[in-house]
């Protein structure tokens, strides 16, 4: 029966029709956002290992106990194939992996939102990392008059790395971001009334660091 609410926080959205093609963007853009980041060793498994455990409380704390347990089961899937993915990598996600995952994460946020009144926002909050990384980066290759459907090394972490960077140093790096994601989310939650606030704190943290990363390593060398 459609989505006949989303609940962004700070208003809600009744049209059911305009939250179908609303959903229907966020799944095309999340199936290309985690490819895009799939680009580095260990990276798009971290994230979704961290996405769908932190999701999975939120679930269980929503008494959604079965979403729960499928998020779950699926963070401890893709931990097993972080293993060895870890640099140096012994096997690769490729498109079918990453792009499976960044539908998932859609289809685990519409369900929760459709079915169990979780905020589309807590999902969002979990994702910022990749979405800011990304949006932020095509929106400057398209502005610079740059192809965006070819293969670049110009995302934030590939820019650590021609920095000096080692890949290990990015991942644990973005382990600390994450704990501090987890916390503001669950914060979100717990305090709904709040949750705007929460995910505005979260977004200018994320926008500090991408602009200090700018600062480190250019996208664009004059």
């Amino acid at each position: 029966n459609g989505l006949p609410v989303i609940e962004f926080g700070l208003f809600t959205s009744h049209h059911i029709w305009l939250n179908g093609l609303l959903a229907i963007i966020a799944v095309v853009w999340s199936i290309n956002l985690f490819n895009f980041m799939d680009g580095m060793d260990g990276m798009a498994a971290m994230q979704a290992c961290f996405i769908f455990t932190i999701g999975g409380i939120l679930l269980y704390f929503s008494n959604a106990d079965l979403l729960a347990l499928l998020s779950g089961g699926l963070a401890a899937t893709v931990l097993g194939f972080l293993f060895w993915n870890w640099p140096a990598a012994k096997i690769f996600m490729g498109d079918v992996g990453s792009t499976c995952l960044g539908l998932l994460v859609v289809v685990f946020c519409i369900i929760s939102q459709r079915y169990y009144h979780l905020s589309v926002m807590l999902w969002f909050m979990l994702y910022e990392l990749f979405f800011i990384d990304t949006t932020f980066t095509l929106i400057r290759r398209l502005l610079n008059k740059k192809a965006y459907d070819e293969r670049h090394l110009t995302f934030a972490f590939h820019r650590l790395h021609q920095a000096g960077w080692s890949t290990r140093k990015i991942l644990y790096s973005t382990m600390v971001v994450n704990i501090v994601i987890a916390c503001l989310t669950l914060a979100a939650y717990s305090f709904s009334h709040y949750l705007f606030y929460f995910w505005l704190l979260e977004t200018v943290l994320l926008i500090s660091i991408y602009l200090l990363i700018e600062r480190v390593k250019p996208m664009f060398a004059d």
